[in-house]
């Protein structure tokens, strides 16, 4: 008698690409003292996301963030979401949490927000990503994420 393994009906398919939270940065550099620059926050290959954290950070020195905003991505469905975000300046770091309600997590690839910079110095500074996500029901879930760089004449 042959003995079915027991799988995850919510889990990436083998080979897959994993679940991800990437920046994308401009590829010229920006210039200091110009208008601010807006860097999406995307998701991609994530499979019921009830709560999403992520933090950056960066050289305080080169760009300060000045505000934050929500994408679609959470809001699959019109389901109602809380957004909080911190921006502290001063060391270089934004906090967005995102949190779901209801029983249903969002699931693909979609905007999950954005982050407005402003170049004040010059230089080069990676951006550090750090996510954390969890399901609807509240069980951890893997996710990446990649930091980028970010060059200011």
């Amino acid at each position: 008698m042959a003995v079915e393994p027991v799988t995850d009906p919510n889990a990436a398919p083998k080979g897959a690409p994993p679940a991800a939270v990437i920046l994308t940065v401009p590829t010229a550099p920006l210039q200091a003292g110009d208008q601010p620059y807006t860097m999406p926050l995307q998701v991609t290959q994530v499979q019921q996301v009830g709560r999403i954290t992520v933090m950056l950070t960066y050289d305080p020195k080169i760009l300060t963030a000045v505000s934050t905003s929500e994408g679609t991505f959470m809001k699959q469905g019109g389901v109602k979401t809380t957004y909080t975000q911190k921006i502290d300046p001063l060391v270089g770091r934004v906090d967005i949490t995102i949190v779901r309600d209801g029983e249903n997590g969002a699931s693909g690839t979609d905007l999950l927000g954005a982050v407005l910079f402003k170049a004040i110095g010059s230089g080069t500074t990676q951006i550090k990503l750090t996510a954390v996500a969890m399901t609807a029901a509240g069980k951890a879930m893997p996710i990446t994420a990649a930091p980028a760089s970010v060059t200011v004449k």
